[in-house]
């Protein structure tokens, strides 16, 4: 397998809290999730404000 090649059933956007908990949650159940991430060095931190 080359090093750009990976095999995943769903691709988890954001390695934040929730996203490492979804990948996580998804692994339990016997899902193979692959995790991305894009850092904006220009930009502050995010965070997630209201959840309903």
């Amino acid at each position: 397998m080359a090093a750009n090649d990976f095999d995943a059933d769903v691709i988890v956007v954001g390695a934040g809290p929730l996203g490492l908990l979804l990948a996580a949650e998804l692994r339990l159940g016997g899902a193979a999730a692959a995790v991305t991430a894009v850092r904006r060095w220009f930009a502050g931190p995010t965070h997630m404000r209201d959840v309903r």
